[in-house]
């Protein structure tokens, strides 16, 4: 049988307290009347009470056992064993506490094995632009950015170094790596060095951060939190000295851009109206198991999803970078579609899933024909929000938001109110010494934890990268 804690031997009662009457034997040194056996969690909560810097002794607590229950006298040795129990229960919760509440134990999630703990906002928003720029940096410039992160990290004796040199000095000497950003670019480190790519959220963000859920693997947590402390470090001091700031001249478009979205929409407005005249008409194919009315509503969802794909694309091809744009690319703040939505076009409105088809009897709004399904009557919202929207399209689009505000907070409540069932259930379930799932009574639930012993922040997502695996053992 495996061996007991502190905490269990403090938590196993074995039917104490308990009271009984002073045998003739004890009572020559006890004298008549009764003695209490005290429970441990009693003399722990007893010796709890102790203001700090202030002592208290075995008699002491046997007093207070006493009057509590109304007893004579407190046995003496039950006493002081369980306060020698609770002394070293003390000590072994204060260790596993200490080691459960630091931070860097926790950057591996063990929900989804990788890094619960990254960088966010602007930390990440500093360190794309470093990556991304082909400036280079005095040795008085690089100097300063560096030492001002980290006073110990060794400078290369250089004259210039430009941003992805900076970044490298940061890195394990030997720390290699391949992966992909966010706009699917290759980002390539080899020995410490970031030779190729820009990095954003994929490589440094919590939850999605490749480089920090490789680091944390390879060479543990104190490394890896020590990285993402510089990390914040240099990239705040980097905007710090060059600047970051929003406009809304950040959403500005070229003409040509603005041509070219006239005209993508133009193109999917007359796709749809030649899909409704087909529907109509009883011309339009049905789709397979579908009405043709479902059909007409799928197919003009679909169409109105490309026209949206199409501007997003005319916008990332023609807008310049700027602070807006590096935070969405790069993952720090937003989307494209933040962008998309801001500067062009918001798109189809939904409820539900569907177009807008609550209001009045047969038609959204009164100022349109009844049976109309035309875009402008089905909330279709052709301008952007800096351009301004009309009244129909700001109405369809408050209805939108009202529904998403109204999912999120009945899903937080029925989310909420099922945790706490969970933890409820679940809340006398402990991982023993010897790997059973116990519950309070110390009965066995599960013999190994997940049916399986294995540690969920310690299982690799993906599938085994051979290369990878072969190229450590064999460099």
């Amino acid at each position: 049988m495996a061996r007991k804690s502190w905490q269990e031997k403090l938590a196993d009662d074995k039917d104490l307290p308990r009271v009984e009457k002073i045998t003739d034997k004890m009572s020559k040194r006890w004298g008549e009347g009764t003695f209490v056996i005290p429970a441990p969690r009693e003399v722990d909560e007893i010796m709890r009470e102790v203001p700090e810097g202030k002592l208290i002794t075995i008699n002491q607590i046997r007093q207070i056992l006493a009057k509590k229950h109304n007893a004579t006298i407190a046995c003496p040795i039950t006493t002081g064993i369980f306060a020698w129990i609770a002394a070293h229960a003390a000590e072994e919760a204060r260790a596993e506490a200490m080691e459960l509440m630091r931070v860097q134990n926790h950057i591996r999630s063990p929900r989804f094995s990788g890094p619960i703990i990254g960088l966010t906002k602007d930390c990440i928003s500093g360190i794309y632009i470093l990556t991304s720029s082909e400036r280079k940096f005095s040795r008085e410039e690089f100097v300063e950015l560096i030492r001002s992160t980290d006073l110990d990290v060794k400078i290369p004796e250089k004259k210039y170094m430009d941003g992805k040199e900076i970044f490298s000095v940061f890195l394990p000497k030997d720390f290699s790596i391949k992966y992909k950003s966010r706009s699917g670019e290759a980002v390539i480190i080899e020995n410490g060095k970031l030779v190729k790519g820009v990095i954003d959220k994929n490589g440094i963000g919590a939850e999605a951060g490749k480089i920090l859920d490789k680091m944390e693997r390879e060479y543990g947590k104190e490394v890896t939190k020590k990285f993402i402390e510089n990390m914040m470090k240099l990239s705040l001091e980097f905007l710090t000295r060059y600047g970051f700031s929003v406009s809304i001249s950040d959403y500005d478009l070229p003409e040509r851009t603005r041509k070219g979205i006239e005209d993508v929409v133009e193109k999917a407005r007359k796709d749809v109206d030649r899909i409704i005249k087909e529907f109509e008409e009883g011309k339009l194919r049905a789709l397979i198991g579908r009405t043709p009315k479902e059909t007409l509503a799928s197919l003009i969802k679909r169409r109105l999803n490309k026209c949206l794909d199409e501007v997003e694309t005319l916008i990332e091809r023609d807008i310049k970078d700027n602070p807006t744009i590096v935070m969405a690319k790069s993952g720090a703040r937003g989307s494209m579609v933040n962008v998309v939505q801001s500067t062009a076009m918001i798109g189809q409105e939904t409820i539900m899933g569907e177009r807008v088809e609550r209001g009045y009897h047969e038609r959204t709004f009164p100022h349109f024909k009844p049976g109309d399904i035309s875009l402008e009557a089905k909330g279709f919202v052709d301008r952007g929000f800096k351009m301004g929207l009309t009244p129909f399209q700001f109405f369809f689009d408050a209805m939108n938001s009202r529904e998403s505000l109204m999912d999120k907070s009945l899903k937080t409540r029925h989310s909420g109110y099922m945790e706490r069932r969970l933890v409820g259930a679940l809340q006398d379930l402990k991982v023993e010494y010897d790997l059973t799932v116990r519950n309070s009574d110390r009965e066995i639930v599960r013999f190994l934890p997940g049916e399986d012993g294995l540690d969920p922040s310690k299982i690799e997502r993906g599938v085994m990268n051979v290369e990878e695996i072969a190229r450590s053992i064999f460099g």
